[in-house]
C-alpha cells in the first residue's frame, strides 16, 4: 500500500470516529430523562445558527428536528 493510501485510510476512520463519538454523545442526551429531546434540539439548534449565521432561530429548530429525525427516527 502507499502512503498516500495509508494516509486515507488513517483519515477515513478517525472521520467515522468522530462522528460515531458524536453520536453516542447524541443518543446518550436524548436518552437523560424527560427533558433530553428538548435539550438535544436546542443544542443542535445552537450548532446550526453558530454554522450559519444568516439563518433564524425558528430555521435552526426546523432543521434540528429534521436533524434528529433522520439520525435517530425519534
Amino acid at each position: 500500500m502507499s502512503s498516500n493510501t495509508n494516509l486515507q485510510l488513517q483519515q477515513n476512520r478517525r472521520t467515522k470516529g468522530t462522528a460515531l463519538a458524536r453520536i453516542d454523545r447524541e443518543l446518550k442526551m436524548l436518552e437523560s430523562g424527560p427533558l433530553g429531546p428538548t435539550r438535544l434540539a436546542m443544542n443542535i439548534s445552537l450548532d446550526f445558527l453558530e454554522q450559519y449565521p444568516d439563518i433564524t432561530p425558528e430555521q435552526a429548530g426546523i432543521a434540528a428536528a429534521g436533524y434528529i429525525s433522520r439520525t435517530f427516527g425519534a
